[in-house]
């Protein structure tokens, strides 16, 4: 599996044609996304930044998910991953912002609402949420992030409306 870079390159001519900022917030893929759009062509002229938020503690003191909202609802949700998103608002100024979480393998203990190729992708643009959950093909948790990265251009396509008529 590989990144599809006609789609990002796509999707990045279109955010520099038109001045569009995007930002991100990461947990499950610890940065792996901003990796990937940091090293398209075009990156300097739309890629604002992004924060890597791995664990619930970086989650509840930097972004300032309430504990409540993780007990309730875990890590790995749309719910966390909105309110990360909501916060990432605050801390970096954009106009296409992306949230992520989920779960690339499965670890020691049996998660209560996801299994491994679960992802949750929360998109924000123009007041508008896009609610995104995923499940990515699982055979390793590479497969997970590649899987997820390349759903979530084509997600990006469709809410930014963006004509998927690529070159």
């Amino acid at each position: 599996m590989r990144v599809d870079y006609k789609k990002l390159n796509h999707i990045a001519d279109f955010l520099t044609k038109n001045r569009l900022k995007l930002a991100l917030v990461e947990s499950m893929t610890a940065g792996y996304f901003s990796t990937v759009w940091s090293l398209q062509a075009e990156s300097g002229s739309f890629f604002e930044g992004a924060i890597v938020a791995f664990t619930r503690q970086v989650k509840e003191t930097l972004l300032a998910v309430p504990s409540s909202l993780i007990e309730t609802y875990t890590t790995e949700s749309l719910i966390v991953t909105e309110s990360m998103v909501m916060k990432l608002r605050e801390l970096i100024t954009a106009d296409v912002y992306l949230g992520i979480t989920g779960l690339a393998y499965a670890g020691d203990h049996i998660h209560p609402t996801a299994e491994a190729g679960d992802v949750f992708l929360v998109l924000y643009y123009n007041e508008e949420t896009l609610y995104v959950p995923i499940k990515a093909k699982y055979n390793n948790a590479a497969d997970v992030y590649m899987s997820a990265f390349n759903q979530s251009l084509q997600y990006i396509e469709e809410f930014l409306q963006i004509d998927t008529e690529v070159e």
